[in-house]
């Protein structure tokens, strides 16, 4: 045994050097081809490159494709006028009419002349001359650039009803139609003379077309009539119906006790069934076989609903959805959690109902007419809850590749939550290939049952209530046999922890921390005001301290009240200290959880009740140790590097909070705020 442990040590060892020398190898690869981009960009950009050198190296670059906006408007500034024209003009001569020349003499005529119109004409031409899809999207995107947003979303809106995965395209649809959302609804926005120098005003010329996709965008006409059909058309296939059945009610066994304690069995049930609507039958390698594709090739299927069927087959994809901002403008901008795959998608007030800053909704996005669009159900979780079924759905995924390879694949995580924080980084990551974002969506819509029951059983498990002690919470009144009850009181009275109160005495344990105090002062002073007092009259002290227990002496005993059974034996070693024996009579223990409303795990932070509790817990919560950061503080953290990613993952849950007490309308704290004071801004994170 001890031989085959020190081998499995050593493989894994060569293994882990093996992976090093790749790493090294792909860095150095990145490191020369970045030193070779640069290279070549400061010879495009630099002033003593002759300009039919300079011109010759973009032709040979963009291989007959537009100059990308970016790195045209990057050579505007980086050059000087006088060089910037003369390599356009020798891009000319060499590529007359071209949609490389065009496009640089358009950007140099915008961003160095500020004239819109010649260079508007230039972009016209080049749409003229232009055959290939992704080049009418890089044209696209200069159109945009000039204002022309229903120009832009016309030729976008083609390209993506084929291809909805175009990146370039997704971006470019997005900028025209929140252009145009802004235009339509603050009047201010309004051009005035239409970017397309029509000689028309905005509002009698593109006005139209940019209220017409904005409206296309938003509307589920298309998606909802093939969920009709579908229903239609399954219900006269006895063997779809059969399977589909069948499919969703194993899906939601699986899912029970997230729908027990959620309350979403509906929501889970169309869920399952849109699932099952993928699902190939006994012939799992024929695609055809899924109730969609059966569909899709049915005689009695209209051609526009066959279409979308085909399309929802093709471009379906289930993910970790993380919203870094819930304002739709029109959209809303997510990104997948481990394929960091980015999607512009159309969410229905509805689903945005309840969610903040960083929410991570759980299921399918389908594009059927070339917008993204959520399918009908979407579980929303908070950022603490993803990071732990981001780690799960990976763990899925290697055991998956594993069976399906025959042999174990190395990658899995071990432990249920990880402590990377993947809605943090997936920002940072580039998007996963097509191939590997398609396996993962196949393998997270089989496992959204195994998921969800995770999910439901960690919601349903009620916090630990403990005391300031950090001891098990139950309410004890107990009664303690001692010698002379009152002779005992009075001893008791001389010790540090323990004060006279009237009749009776309190037992105090430690001091309140700085943000203790201070919260519990500011909810002080709230209940003085709405009780008609003025709180500025009333001396708060300033070593205030947690109450263990009240003790009473009467002829049976001590009476004592505390509220943890460690407590009580630390009271009952309290008396044996003082040479006595004591002896428990009576004893009446009560769970204080059976009485409490039930707060689960998962529910919002506890962020402070009134106005002047927030600014005090504002004002201390940087200088409170936390778990979540290996027990240093905030604003230590924020001076360590190596915590950054933890710090923001922090942060973001409080930003998630804070979003949804407001949208509750309750009071909630400026995260804002506490972000400038640990200089922590967001916009450091991608």
């Amino acid at each position: 045994m001890a031989k085959v442990k020190r081998r499995k040590s050593s493989v894994s060892a060569r293994d882990r050097r093996v992976r090093r020398a790749r790493g090294a190898r792909e860095a150095r690869r990145e490191a020369q081809f970045e030193r070779e981009l640069q290279h070549r960009l400061d010879e495009l950009f630099g002033a003593d490159t002759p300009p039919e050198r300079a011109a010759a190296l973009w032709l040979d670059r963009l291989d007959g494709d537009p100059v990308p906006v970016k790195v045209s408007r990057m050579f505007a500034l980086a050059a000087s006028a006088e060089h910037a024209k003369r390599v356009s003009t020798a891009m000319d001569r060499l590529a007359p009419c071209s949609a490389p020349a065009l496009t640089l003499a358009a950007d140099i005529a915008l961003q160095l002349d500020g004239d819109a119109r010649p260079a508007s004409a230039l972009i016209d031409r080049a749409l003229d001359g232009a055959v290939g899809a992704e080049a009418r999207v890089g044209l696209a995107d200069h159109l945009l650039e000039l204002g022309r947003a229903a120009d832009a979303l016309a030729i976008v809106e083609q390209r993506l009803l084929d291809f909805p995965e175009d990146e370039e395209g997704e971006r470019v649809y997005a900028g025209a139609l929140e252009l145009a959302h802004r235009r339509i609804a603050a009047p201010e926005a309004n051009p005035g003379e239409c970017p397309c120098w029509s000689g028309r005003s905005w509002s009698d010329c593109c006005r139209g077309a940019e209220q017409q996709a904005l409206e296309r965008f938003t509307d589920r006409s298309r998606l909802n009539g093939l969920h009709d059909a579908m229903k239609r058309f399954t219900a006269n296939a006895p063997d779809a119906r059969g399977r589909i059945a069948a499919h969703a009610e194993q899906w939601l066994d699986g899912a029970e006790e997230f729908a027990h304690h959620a309350g979403a069995r509906e929501g889970l049930v169309q869920a399952a069934t849109e699932h099952a609507w993928l699902v190939t039958g006994e012939h799992e390698e024929d695609d055809d076989d899924a109730p969609l594709a059966l569909f899709a090739s049915s005689p009695s299927a209209a051609p526009a609903d066959a279409a979308a069927a085909r399309r929802w087959f093709e471009h379906c994809n289930y993910g970790l959805w993380q919203i870094s901002d819930p304002t739709p403008t029109p959209g809303v901008w997510v990104v997948e959690l481990v394929t960091s795959t980015r999607r512009y998608v159309a969410l229905p007030t509805g689903q945005l109902d309840g969610t903040g800053r960083w929410t991570v909704l759980l299921g399918a996005l389908i594009a059927v007419d070339g917008t993204w669009r959520p399918a009908s159900t979407l579980v929303p979780l908070r950022p603490t809850e993803a990071d732990g079924v981001a780690e799960l759905t990976e763990e899925l995924i290697y055991h998956v590749a594993s069976a399906a390879s025959g042999k174990e694949i190395n990658g899995g995580r071990r432990g249920r939550w990880r402590h990377e924080p993947a809605g943090v980084l997936a920002g940072q990551s580039k998007p996963a290939s097509p191939e590997v974002a398609s396996f993962f969506s196949k393998v997270l819509g089989s496992g959204m049952p195994r998921l969800l029951a995770m999910i439901g059983e960690l919601r349903g498990r009620a916090p630990k209530l403990v005391n300031s002690d950090k001891d098990p919470l139950c309410l004890i009144n107990a009664t303690i046999r001692v010698g002379d009850a009152r002779a005992v009181a009075e001893r008791l009275g001389s010790h540090p922890d323990i004060r006279r109160e009237g009749e009776g005495l309190t037992w105090w344990g430690r001091e309140l921390d700085e943000l203790e105090r201070a919260s519990t002062q500011a909810e002080v002073r709230t209940l003085l005001r709405e009780r008609g007092d003025d709180p500025d009259t009333i001396e708060m002290g300033g070593s205030e301290r947690w109450l263990r227990g009240w003790i009473k002496p009467h002829e049976d005993g001590l009476e004592v009240h505390v509220n943890s059974r460690q407590r009580l034996e630390r009271f009952l070693g309290l008396l044996r200290e003082l040479g006595e024996e004591p002896v428990v009579s009576k004893q009446l223990v009560i769970d204080p959880a059976q009485d409490m409303p039930q707060v689960r795990v998962g529910e919002l932070l506890s962020l402070g009740g009134s106005e002047e509790s927030q600014a005090a817990w504002l004002e201390h919560f940087p200088d409170r140790p936390l778990p979540a950061l290996d027990g240093r503080t905030p604003r230590e953290a924020a001076r360590r590097p190596h915590d950054a990613v933890r710090l923001e993952a922090l942060l973001r849950e409080l930003e998630h909070d804070a979003d949804v007490l407001v949208g509750r309308g309750m009071p909630a704290p400026d995260i804002g705020r506490l972000r400038k004071e640990l200089q922590a801004p967001a916009s450091a994170w991608p």
